[in-house]
């Protein structure tokens, strides 16, 4: 890989190094499993330890003096320089920071950290035969955009200095002050960057002084509601989303099976979507309580004030009583019953 020519016009890029460096910039090879050699028994030991660590990889060097004429099927087993926990496995094509322990070392175990991503526009895959070194002093190509320049991208990144997880593509969990905010279809990346502000799922969850709502005055409480204080330290959980189910495991009606499916790729998929689908049909519509309770309570001035004139009569008003609760629940009752159930919120 020597000969190549930067951006600017500089010298060689990744020439092999005059000294033995630990640090070296490598091109990613093997990610996943591998076939067991039976060359002989150390090369068959090396490729069940690969196979026992997941985030383990095979790279290749970038330059001749390391890894000249190793086959990529020989190259030595790379493991994550970063707990598991915190780390991304890169992906086939990617370059990746990787450290040898020594020159007498440099085709034993190796450490790796990365992959190396030049903008939030290649979250999903940085090639270094694409983009992945535009911002190195050597890069292959000139310097990539600015995030901040790109129009349509406005609100899809965040702030670098707060603490965020990107995901690989559409997602990430941002943590602000005093608020988490987890997203998901957070828009286009690829492509041309794009906020999508139609129809994102994300939780929001915040801690702070929120302005209560203004109680519903009447004329006999509005004396006891004088100098009542609408601010309030509160957190407050904000789920956003087209559809939303609240489910339980037992002793819901109706029980779904398959909460947890695991499809067959051994991946925990939870609700796959064939059980969507079920949920959706047959969970229960969650109930708007203050539609319910406007209900109950045209029902209830209907039954304490209507009268039958004689046994067997259709009920009525009353005409005492100077109001019609009888017509006012017959006229409203099915409009409240239609309007009371939520057609994108579910439960079991």
């Amino acid at each position: 890989m020597t000969g190549i020519k930067n951006a600017v016009g500089g010298t060689e890029k990744f020439q092999s190094p005059k000294h033995f460096k630990n640090f070296q910039l490598g091109v990613v090879i093997t990610v996943g499993k591998v076939g067991i050699s039976e060359d002989t028994k150390g090369s068959a030991n090396r490729d069940r330890r690969f196979n026992a660590d997941t985030h383990s990889i095979r790279v290749r060097i970038v330059g001749s003096k390391y890894d000249n004429r190793v086959p990529d099927a020989q190259l030595a087993n790379c493991f994550p320089m970063i707990p598991k926990h915190l780390n991304i496995v890169p992906k086939v094509g990617e370059m990746v920071m990787v450290m040898v322990f020594g020159e007498d070392e440099k085709h034993g175990d190796r450490w790796y950290m990365g992959p190396i991503i030049s903008s939030e526009e290649h979250l999903n895959k940085d090639l270094f035969a694409g983009t992945a070194t535009s911002n190195l002093a050597n890069g292959l190509e000139f310097p990539t955009r600015e995030i901040s320049n790109i129009t349509t991208a406005k609100g899809l990144f965040e702030n670098p200095q707060n603490v965020v997880i990107e995901g690989r593509l559409n997602t990430d969990i941002i943590q602000r002050r005093n608020e988490i905010l987890l997203r998901v279809g957070k828009g286009k990346i690829e492509i041309e960057p794009t906020f999508n502000n139609v129809n994102p799922g994300y939780i929001q969850i915040k801690h702070g002084i929120i302005t209560l709502p203004k109680p519903k005055f009447t004329l006999n409480t509005w004396f006891k509601t004088i100098g009542l204080d609408l601010h309030e330290e509160a957190s407050v959980m904000n789920i956003v989303s087209n559809k939303i189910n609240l489910l339980t495991y037992k002793g819901g009606a109706p029980e779904f099976d398959n909460l947890t499916n695991v499809n067959k790729y051994g991946v925990a998929d939870y609700i796959s979507d064939e059980q969507l689908t079920t949920i959706l049909e047959e969970a229960h519509p969650l109930v708007f309580g203050d539609t319910l309770v406007e209900y109950l309570q045209l029902l209830r001035d209907a039954l304490e004030q209507h009268c039958h004139n004689g046994n067997g009569n259709e009920w009525t008003d009353r005409t005492d009583r100077g109001t019609e609760a009888v017509a006012t629940y017959l006229k409203e009752a099915v409009r409240l019953e239609k309007d009371m159930l939520s057609k994108n919120i579910r439960i079991n």
